[in-house]
């Protein structure tokens, strides 16, 4: 059994509020035909197909061995990102997302995670994502830290250019957060005068 979320996936709309009433669709890898999912690890009560989230945008979704996920929004609107494909396997994705309401103060924490087990992140956060609903005026740099123990490291970067609304990654190496370690988002140091609404997901991996 490969799990699709550790406990409770949260998604998230294309303007960055959870996805209420959203869908999960659940494939076959590399295709479009439907796959089962269940409400838990004992496959004792399967999923519908699309899943449908709840008001908090979530659902429990535990698939077995490799699949593609695909998710709208109530109105079946596209989510951006979507789909991923070949999903779940040796590995169990551990997703973490934020939220801001508004614009950031400056430097302000905006997130702060302590990790209940070892989680990865793939160089360049493979499959994270950012939004905004409001575009940044100019760059605007989020820092992504680790914290272990007294030592605090930049692991990367949530960056919205110019005008955009939806945000690059950077991470020069793959980075593993051990159970204890706290995973941190910071604003920029000067806040934005339009950047406002920024949610994120961060994609990661439990490591074995």
């Amino acid at each position: 059994m490969a799990i699709l979320s550790t406990i409770r996936h949260r998604f998230w709309n294309n303007d960055g509020t959870v996805a209420s009433g959203g869908k999960v669709y659940v494939y076959e890898p590399g295709t479009t035909t439907l796959k089962n999912s269940w409400t838990d690890s004992t496959q004792a009560s399967e999923n519908t197909n699309p899943v449908i989230l709840d008001a908090k945008g979530e659902a429990d979704i535990w698939t077995s061995g490799l699949c593609k996920i695909n998710v709208l929004q109530s109105d079946d609107v596209q989510v951006t990102g979507y789909p991923v494909d070949y999903v779940g396997g040796g590995q169990t994705s551990y997703d973490i997302a934020g939220f801001l309401s508004g614009k950031p103060a400056n430097s302000e924490i905006v997130l702060r995670l302590p990790m209940v087990m070892a989680v990865t992140f793939d160089v360049n956060f493979s499959g994270s994502r950012g939004t905004a609903s409001v575009a940044a005026t100019a760059s605007t740099t989020y820092t992504i830290s680790r914290i272990a123990g007294a030592i605090t490291t930049q692991i990367g970067t949530m960056v919205f250019a110019l005008g955009a609304t939806t945000a690059s990654f950077v991470a020069a190496a793959a980075v593993t957060l051990a159970d204890g370690d706290i995973l941190m988002v910071t604003a920029p140091a000067s806040a934005d005068a339009t950047l406002a609404n920024v949610g994120f997901n961060l994609a990661g991996s439990v490591t074995p």
